[in-house]
């Protein structure tokens, strides 16, 4: 294990960021492409 700087840590936790909103794009566009394929 190497220790995270303060700048690791804020890299970290920006990529996490990233991460927790292409997840909720996919999700949303996954209901939204579902909504469109029954109408």
């Amino acid at each position: 294990m190497t220790e995270l700087s303060p700048r690791g840590i804020s890299t970290y936790k920006g990529l996490d960021t990233l991460k927790q909103t292409v997840t909720v794009l996919q999700k949303n566009y996954l209901s939204v492409s579902k909504l469109y394929i029954l109408c």
